[in-house]
């Protein structure tokens, strides 16, 4: 490809891309749904502070919901994790 693309192109570092998942949430109820329902069983398990739950899924995600949506996809990875290990014990 270096007779076709540009030398910055071809030598240029790789990086990575970042998530849509909190525009994916507004976009698609079930998501959403599945979002907030992992979250609530993550936040009975009191290992994140309750309110700090409540307020991503309110206000942070309705204001920056590119921004804070990697973080409700890492927590509601976190508890689906949970969930896994569960049944595999």
């Amino acid at each position: 490809m270096k007779d076709f693309l540009p030398k910055e192109i071809i030598t240029k570092q790789k990086q990575g891309f970042g998530l849509p998942f909190g525009v994916w949430l507004q976009d698609h109820p079930r998501l959403k749904t599945l979002a907030a329902d992992s979250l609530t069983d993550l936040k009975s398990r009191n290992i994140i502070r309750g309110d700090f739950i409540d307020t991503l899924l309110g206000q942070h995600l309705q204001e920056h919901a590119s921004y804070h949506g990697s973080m409700i996809w890492i927590l509601m990875m976190l508890e689906q994790w949970y969930k896994l290990r569960q049944t595999q014990i």
